[in-house]
């Protein structure tokens, strides 16, 4: 029987940070979290995913399987009672084998985006631009008395495919024991750090690993350990029922400093796919109210990423109605050209810029602006019909067929597409019902 044993966050951390620095062509920026549509709520609502015990992830024996393979690629016997904890991501939206496994009465794909760094730019490389706060988001575990414990790593990393021999010609194994090795040697050089054991790593690693029989998974993974810093900040550990035993987790948040110190921010939220379950209809509809009508934790977006996202958003619509690519780019850039003229995507300080970030205050702002911009874009939708009917039909019968057929396709569109003031697109899979 392992005993947990809570690690130091110091040395720990800073290895598992090299190790991710060192699998960077595995980094995986969109990634989607599949779940059930009770624990989309919970993440909404406290911000926080759950990073599972590696021995009691769904897929039973594929912790043992990540470390036979470590153990026949390094020919050693490993040794520890540190175990790693996991967060487990797709590398794909709207994917079947997901919706079968949660889709059945109703499950979601919550689609992030890990490349929010861009929001965040470097004042110190960039003058013209002053960051929102004094650092960028970054990962931490729910800690005791509201406190945080520092994780470092930022983004998944793409899950390496063994067959059952722990054979593969994926060259990610020599990248990954490569990793491995540098995790330890270069914490060893840090002025006052200690090394970790290098079994931790390697038990660290083993996440990375699974069966090729998984591969229709398309899994990437954020792991890490039950840290415990070196200023006594105690891990909050918790227990998940399921029909055979209990699942030990903790959780996960993305935390940065304000003003009031430091704050859980949630995860950086894009999409929200609804399953093609049973009622899937007032589930997107239960989903656009949860969000326009609840409190949600999501990381706050500045106009520059919000305004891009409308900008998809339209011009999906106008591809699903038909119109031809070039007007609708036209159409488009008019559209957001009007519409935030107004309201300015910089505010300006002196000679710098800096990004005006979408907050709790601002959200009336962003409505308006979404509901001005998609007036506009059935406008020219019904504008377009018009033109494209004009050589068909006679004059008196060309505004009302243009008006009829342009309702019936946007309504198409609008009922399993959505847009809201977060930045948050709620979209409901197509996929035929076969498995429900």
């Amino acid at each position: 029987m392992v005993r947990y044993r809570c690690i130091k966050g110091t040395d720990t951390n800073n290895a598992c940070n090299i190790f991710y620095g060192k699998m960077k062509s595995n980094l995986q920026n969109i990634a989607v979290h599949y779940c059930t549509i009770q624990t989309l709520d919970a993440i909404l609502k406290e911000g926080f995913l759950r990073a599972v015990d590696s021995r009691f992830m769904n897929d039973l024996g594929e912790y043992e399987f990540g470390i036979n393979v470590i153990k026949n690629k390094f020919d050693k016997i490993i040794e520890s009672n540190v175990i790693p904890v996991t967060v487990s991501f797709s590398c794909e939206p709207d994917l079947t084998t997901q919706w079968a496994m949660y889709a059945k009465e109703l499950g979601v794909g919550i689609e992030m985006d890990f490349g929010f760094s861009s929001y965040w730019r470097d004042a110190k490389n960039d003058k013209t631009i002053i960051t929102i706060d004094d650092f960028p988001p970054e990962i931490a575990q729910e800690g005791r008395n509201n406190k945080f414990i520092t994780v470092g790593t930022s983004y998944p990393l793409k899950v390496i495919y063994y067959d059952d021999k722990g054979e593969s010609t994926d060259e990610s194994i020599n990248q990954l024991k490569k990793a491995i090795n540098d995790a330890h040697e270069n914490v060893g050089r840090i002025k006052n750090y200690t090394p970790p054991k290098f079994d931790d790593i390697y038990q660290f690693a083993s996440t990375f690993i699974k069966s090729k029989a998984f591969e229709y998974e398309k899994e990437a993974r954020i792991s890490t350990f039950i840290m415990d810093e070196l200023n006594s900040i105690s891990p909050k550990i918790y227990f998940h029922a399921n029909s055979c035993y209990l699942r030990p987790y903790v959780n996960l948040c993305f935390i940065r400093e304000n003003t009031n110190g430091i704050e859980n921010i949630g995860w950086p939220i894009k999409t929200i796919w609804v399953g093609p379950g049973r009622n899937q209809i007032k589930a997107v509809e239960s989903v656009i109210k949860r969000l326009e009508l609840g409190d949600v934790k999501c990381f706050p977006v500045p106009f520059e990423e919000f305004e891009k996202r409308l900008e998809e958003y339209i011009a999906d619509m106008y591809t699903y109605v038909g119109i031809k690519a070039d007007k609708a780019k036209k159409y488009t850039n008019d559209i957001l050209s009007e519409v935030f003229t107004n309201n300015m995507k910089y505010k300006q300080n002196g000679t710098q810029k800096s990004h005006k970030c979408l907050d709790f205050d601002e959200y009336k702002t962003a409505q308006m602006i979404i509901n001005d911009a998609i007036k506009k874009a059935k406008g020219n939708i019904v504008k377009y019909y018009i033109e494209e009917y004009s050589a068909v039909y006679t004059e008196s019968y060309v505004k009302d067929k243009a008006k009829e057929q342009a309702a019936k396709l946007v309504n198409e569109f609008e009922s399993y597409n959505y847009f809201s003031y977060y930045g948050i697109r709620i979209k409901s899979s197509q996929k035929p019902f076969s498995f429900v």
